[in-house]
């Protein structure tokens, strides 16, 4: 379960970057 998490929250911040950058190019 922890480790379910860990990978979940890795998840979230990569998308959050990639939108960060994604706008930032836009």
């Amino acid at each position: 379960m922890f480790r379910l998490s860990v990978v979940l929250w890795a998840v979230l911040f990569i998308v959050s970057i990639a939108l960060l950058v994604i706008a930032w190019l836009l």
